[in-house]
């Protein structure tokens, strides 16, 4: 299941899903946990264009292509262009919103650049060297810095997006790719795909406070509703593990078609769709 990132959006009962032409989108329905879990077959879903991912924000859909084409944000329910931002960057990957939706960070893997987004003037207004292949991106809890997941340094920088520095970076595990934030917002969790880890960060203090070795490729991630399971997708071993929150014991592992990567649990808790994984606010 070589695809981009699945996004749920609200309304609507499909998975709609940023990808490679031609790839599926799995299907895997919670059972009670005398029953065990179900897996349904591929679901094909084909888009003329290949792209890696679809982001919500208030203003309309935000949807971007893979190596280095312009920031495309279009009408949510017309899919109509409403404007091209070129991002002066290689390899557009990951993104998140500020609190109010008026700009957003977006990371780019193959040069290692964080770029800052305005949505009001529709223009790029910050640019910020971190190096390595920053992935995975996430606005802290508390509105004030951004996480940006890197691969190729194996840990997490801390962006002050105002200033568009980086005011710190937290080493997690070889491969640093994917984050999720936990329910109550005390933790980040952190896949470390080529360590078989997460690694849990405290957004407040901005350090890692601890490690759950659980094996395989762990890609991207998703809490369950209620935040006592951590769903993740292992990129390199056609599985999709379930890790209890609380002790971080790997309490299933369920097979799945080839390159498991993006993973949406839903329905999410949350007044809107970010896209993405599956994320809401």
């Amino acid at each position: 299941m070589p695809v981009g990132e699945a996004e749920p959006q609200l309304d609507d009962p499909l998975l709609p899903l940023g990808q490679f032409v031609e790839d599926p989108l799995e299907l895997i329905l919670q059972h009670d946990e005398r029953r065990g879990l179900d897996r349904h077959h591929g679901v094909r879903v084909f888009d003329e264009i290949p792209q890696i991912g679809l982001f919500l924000a208030d203003r309309g859909l935000q949807r971007y292509r893979l190596l280095g084409d312009p920031l495309d944000l279009r009408d949510p329910h017309t899919w109509k262009l409403i404007a091209s931002i070129p991002i002066p960057a290689s390899g557009p990957n990951h993104l998140d919103f500020s609190r109010d939706g008026s700009y957003l960070l977006i990371s780019n893997e193959f040069d290692g650049n964080i770029v800052k987004v305005d949505l009001i003037s529709r223009q790029v207004s910050g640019k910020l060297l971190v190096g390595g292949s920053p992935v995975d991106v996430k606005l802290s809890p508390d509105g004030s810095v951004f996480f940006v997941a890197n691969q190729g340094l194996g840990g997490v920088s801390v962006i002050d997006p105002t200033s568009m520095r980086q005011l710190s970076f937290i080493k997690t595990g070889a491969g640093a790719h994917g984050m999720a934030i936990s329910r109550d917002g005390s933790r980040i969790y952190v896949s470390n795909r080529l360590d078989g880890s997460l690694s849990l960060l405290d957004p407040g203090r901005r350090r890692s406070v601890a490690k759950w070795r659980i094996g395989g490729s762990p890609d991207m991630l998703q809490t369950t509703p209620d935040g006592r399971q951590l769903w993740v997708s292992n990129r390199f071993s056609h599985t999709i593990s379930v890790v209890d929150t609380t002790t971080g014991r790997l309490v299933h592992v369920i097979s799945v078609s080839d390159s498991p990567h993006g993973l949406a649990f839903f329905p999410q808790p949350g007044r809107f769709s970010l896209g993405h994984n599956g994320v809401y606010r």
